[in-house]
């Protein structure tokens, strides 16, 4: 557990320093106006399509959480349980 959570923390700086990275080049390449200056092995995946994928990804562990004690002791908090992963 403690080492899940290390890695957890420690991932969470090259994350977050990449989607501002990718926002920055987004915000370029849109007041550049000519996307195709940029060579097409060197663009990123436009954010939104990322936070499309995340909710894609996500959506079905929400699910599995949420039938897992559907009928038990933990049922009165499985909103909480499933938005806190």
């Amino acid at each position: 557990m403690v080492a899940a959570l290390w890695t957890l923390a420690k991932l969470v700086k090259p994350v977050y320093g990449g989607l501002l990275a990718t926002l920055a080049a987004s915000r370029a390449a849109r007041r550049a106006g000519n996307p195709d200056i940029v060579p097409s092995t060197d663009r990123d995946i436009p954010i939104g399509v990322i936070g499309l994928l995340m909710v894609v990804c996500l959506a079905p562990i929400a699910v599995l959480l949420a039938n897992f004690d559907s009928g038990g002791v933990l049922q009165g908090h499985m909103t909480t349980l499933v938005i806190v992963g």
